[in-house]
């Protein structure tokens, strides 16, 4: 048998038998879950450039389609109650400083005022306490629009105009 009659035996063995294929990959997966997971983890560590695009098509996505967004969201969180209320109660566990600072910052506004504007990008608008370190409560914020205060926190830059901000607090008071 010749490769160019071996490969079209081939092709139209699979076309009569895409259930069995389905069938037969389904099993092996779930046999050797280990190994896929390993090579899915690979995979995602060599392609990040890849991992970020898909993340920005899925924003634009969400953004032009909120209403099947928000039934797809409601569908997951509706068959995936344990798995949220777990990482919930990680995320809480982890982050249990930051929350409690939250928390007592918002009760006592009036004692750690806003300043008017955001000390990055000057917006007047969705300002918010953004703190250097969550271990002490004081002065130790600065005021940020939320898009900076996210990039601030993840990204950890331009130190030098929070300590700056954080220095004049002090001694304005």
């Amino acid at each position: 048998m010749t490769m160019a009659k071996r490969g079209e035996y081939t092709r139209r063995w699979r076309e009569r038998n895409k259930e069995y294929i389905r069938k037969y990959n389904r099993r092996w997966t779930e046999q050797n879950r280990d190994h896929v997971n390993a090579r899915n983890r690979r995979y995602r560590a060599e392609h990040l450039e890849f991992r970020q695009y898909l993340k920005e098509y899925n924003r634009r996505y969400a953004r032009a389609h909120p209403e099947l967004f928000k039934k797809y969201s409601e569908k997951y969180r509706g068959t995936h109650k344990d798995l949220i209320k777990t990482r919930n109660q990680q995320y809480r566990m982890k982050h249990a400083n930051q929350l409690l600072l939250a928390t007592y910052i918002f009760r006592h506004l009036e004692k750690y005022p806003l300043d008017k504007t955001c000390i990055f990008c000057g917006a007047a608008e969705k300002l918010e306490h953004a703190h250097l370190d969550y271990e002490n409560i004081g002065l130790n914020y600065i005021t940020a629009c939320a898009s900076c205060h996210r990039h601030m926190d993840k990204n950890k830059v331009e130190l030098n105009k929070i300590v700056e901000a954080t220095e004049q607090r002090s001694q304005q008071q």
